[in-house]
């Protein structure tokens, strides 16, 4: 009987974890994302900062998820570099998978590189329970994670949320940056992930794959992340 019940608690545990279908819109043109939901939202909340200019004059184009630069400063040169994605569903999830080649004759440093994430975290203090932003938390290596990933928050706590953890290459550090808000008490600035410290090898590739997916609460999240990097993964999330 107790063999019973500690069976059937295991299945009642597994079925209370959220399959939510995560769902993208891709720029015709570029290929890149300007829009990522979780289906069945209530509040179909966009994730990312819409780079059409509505709401935010100054974000355009050139913040569309997954925008990289085509060379890279090292020392006193720009090194010319070529860049790739590709993205597909595993299961519910979202995979993205960069491709970094360096075409140069020197090796490259990967935490040269930017990759842009607008996470829809811009927000002012009268927004802080709002439905339709998010808080961003990075896991890095240095904040004693052994994987590297992004948690981000619905601002009014209410779920779903989103997390991306990576599982090729990994998160070295990020930065914001052309925050030009009319307003000086909000949190603002569009989001680039920095890749880890790698000296890319001339005629080599670079690889950062990472998946998305959406969770309901922290215990879900960290759940969700360790099923997706391995169950030996240590986070240090909040």
């Amino acid at each position: 009987m107790k063999k019973l019940i500690l069976i059937l608690a295991m299945i009642s545990c597994t079925v209370s974890m959220t399959a939510q279908q995560m769902q993208y819109h891709l720029d015709d043109n570029s290929h890149l994302l300007t829009r990522i939901t979780v289906k069945g939202d209530y509040w179909n909340m966009n994730w990312l900062i819409s780079p059409d200019g509505k709401k935010y004059p100054w974000i355009d184009k050139k913040y569309q998820w997954g925008n990289m630069k085509n060379e890279v400063p090292q020392g006193l040169y720009r090194v010319a570099i070529q860049t790739s994605v590709r993205r597909w569903f595993q299961g519910h999830n979202i995979v993205e998978e960069y491709t970094i080649e360096n075409l140069s004759d020197i090796p490259v440093d990967m935490a040269m590189m930017r990759i842009c994430t607008p996470w829809n975290a811009r927000y002012l203090a009268a927004d802080t329970v709002t439905t339709v932003r998010c808080s961003v938390q990075v896991l890095t290596k240095e904040d004693g994670n052994t994987a590297t990933g992004v948690k981000a928050t619905r601002l009014s706590g209410q779920g779903p949320h989103v997390g991306l953890m990576v599982t090729k290459g990994a998160i070295g550090n990020y930065v914001t940056g052309d925050c030009d808000d009319l307003s000086m008490n909000s949190q603002c600035g569009v989001m680039w992930i920095i890749p880890e410290h790698y000296m890319l090898k001339p005629k080599k590739k670079y690889v950062m794959q990472w998946h998305i997916f959406a969770y309901k609460d922290t215990e879900e999240f960290i759940w969700k992340a360790k099923k997706i990097t391995g169950s030996k993964t240590v986070l240090n999330v909040k």
